[in-house]
């Protein structure tokens, strides 16, 4: 719940997501795409340091060994059970170098506020 409350509060994520998109063009949902992609680029980058699985490029030729992680490298095509296998790097996955969330400090009851409601006084 850490991570969506920053995600709301920098980057308005769960505005953008809860929201239906029906009633917008096309050039009014990616004005505000950018704003919210900028703002969820850094906070992942600030709480994760996401780094590439393999760091190869993708489309680059790969080998599969015997003890590879499928943690680590998902394989798809034609998957046979011997190894080494030689493949293409569809995409070089995400790992975090690092975990950063903040820690809830609040009152037990509002725990599971992910945001708040917003009241402008007048």
């Amino acid at each position: 719940l850490t991570l969506l409350e920053v995600m709301q509060r920098e980057a308005r994520f769960l505005d953008f997501v809860q929201e239906s998109l029906d009633d917008y063009d096309d050039s009014q949902v990616g004005a505000a795409v950018r704003e919210i992609h900028r703002g969820c680029h850094d906070v992942l980058g600030r709480l994760f340091e996401l780094r590439p699985v393999l760091d190869v490029e993708e489309g680059a030729s790969f080998e599969v060994t015997a003890n590879h992680s499928a943690a680590r490298v998902r394989l798809s095509g034609r998957v046979r059970d011997e190894r080494p296998l030689s493949g293409q790097v569809m995409h070089s996955g995400w790992r975090a170098s690092k975990c950063e969330l903040p820690s809830w400090t609040g009152a037990k009851e509002d725990s599971q506020v992910v945001a708040p409601a917003e009241v402008e006084v007048s």
